[in-house]
């Protein structure tokens, strides 16, 4: 997990502070150093290892300076993965409003939605699920998350992903794009109608031309 650096670089020290508990000493360097999405050999960043050592403070100083949370490891972990398998909630939500890619798979090919509803997470789920497009993914054992969420007998989980899967299908778009049209077709008949009328009360308001005045 650890991997100490030769020349001794901040990012070094930083995953050291996190590895012995020195939590002030990791909160100083936090602060000091301008990036702190370093990998070590692993690939593990500064944030996974605070997710793992359990220093949740810590965590979210570090995901408020970051940029980029998405980061996997070698194992194909990322923070998200570890926060949720590590029961760290508040830091999973965190971490989710700052992320758009949520297709990361690990070692075994699972991903934070299906650790979501392996665990029992519902309300991390549904928010996963809220903000993901893509539910074909499968594990090493076949599985996606709507079969995953199937076994769990999680009714509320398969509805919602059943749901999304009905919304993102071609006859769905197609429907949306049909109601979009129709309702922009409506809106220029109104308009249409509307300058119309106009064009008539301005021509009736006009006094009539006679010749010689």
């Amino acid at each position: 997990m650890f991997d100490f650096f030769k020349d001794n670089t901040d990012a070094e020290k930083l995953f050291a502070s996190i590895i012995r508990g020195n939590i002030k000493k990791a909160e100083r360097l936090i602060t000091k150093m301008d990036d702190v999405s370093q990998q070590n050999s692993n690939g593990e960043t500064a944030l996974m290892l605070a997710i793992i050592e359990g220093h949740n403070n810590i965590a979210k100083k570090l995901i408020e300076k970051m940029n980029n949370v998405s980061q996997c490891s070698k194992n194909g972990d990322t923070a998200l993965i570890w926060a949720i398998s590590k029961n760290c909630d508040d830091i999973a939500k965190k971490l989710i409003t700052k992320m758009k890619d949520f297709t990361q798979q690990d070692d075994c090919g699972n991903t934070a939605l299906m650790w979501a509803i392996m665990t029992g997470k519902e309300d991390i789920a549904k928010k996963l699920i809220a903000k993901m497009k893509d539910f074909a993914q499968e594990n090493e054992q076949g599985e996606t998350a709507l079969t995953l969420a199937i076994e769990k007998g999680n009714k509320k989980i398969e509805k919602l992903i059943k749901s999304k899967l009905h919304d993102n299908s071609p006859r769905a778009r197609l429907k949306r794009m049909s109601s979009a049209f129709t309702a922009r077709a409506k809106k220029f008949k109104i308009g249409k109608k509307q300058v119309s009328n106009d064009n008539r009360q301005r021509k009736s308001a006009r006094k009539p031309y006679r010749h010689g005045q």
